[in-house]
This record gives C-alpha cells, structure tokens and sequence, in this order.
C-alpha cells in the first residue's frame, strides 16, 4: 500500500513523513545490528570487534540525526526501542554469565 496515496496534503507534509519513515527504518536497522552483535559476543563466535562496534556506532549517529530532525514525534518511538536494547543487552549478559559459570570449573 502506497503510503502517500492515503491523503495528500503537499510536499511539505510528504517530506516530512518520508524522514520519519527514515528515522524508523534507521532505528530497526540499528536494532537488528545490535543484535547481531549481541548474538555474536553470546555465541563466543570470532568477529572483528572494532568493525562491528563503528558499524554501530555508524547506526546510531544515523539515529541520532534523524531524532534531532523528528524529536517531538519519534521521542516515545525511541524510548521504546531503547527500553527493547537495554533489555536484549541484559538478556544476552546474563546468559553469557551463566554460560561461563555453568562450563567453568575451578580447582582448589
């Protein structure tokens, strides 16, 4: 469905849609970057830290831009998407913890 076709109210409005339609597509890219990365550190698999921390980084200066541009509008969109990081990451260290804690054997 053609997201313009619902009303037309000039550029001004279309324009100022599309960048939020951006600044929510920044902010899922951004997540499933994230959890990307988050999956990898769980699994212990090789990955090039620095690189996948720029890329991050790169998602979320992205983010950040389109939240200046948008504040009003997307603050609640990103508390809620932030709630959903802060909960993945906590996730995925408390399972990296316990995994470690589970395969490591200590002697005496």
């Amino acid at each position: 469905m053609n997201f313009y076709a619902l009303e037309d109210k000039g550029s001004s409005s279309r324009s100022s849609s599309s960048s939020r339609l951006a600044a929510i597509e920044s902010s899922i890219n951004l997540y499933n970057k994230y959890c990307v990365f988050i999956n990898n550190f769980i699994r212990g698999r090789r990955m090039n830290v620095e690189r996948d921390f720029q890329e991050y980084a790169r998602a979320a200066d992205a983010v950040h831009y389109s939240l200046n541009k948008n504040l009003q509008w997307f603050s609640e969109v990103y508390e809620v998407l932030l709630i959903m990081f802060l909960q993945f990451a906590g996730e995925g260290f408390f399972i990296l913890i316990r995994k470690r804690q589970t395969t490591t054997t200590y002697k005496l």
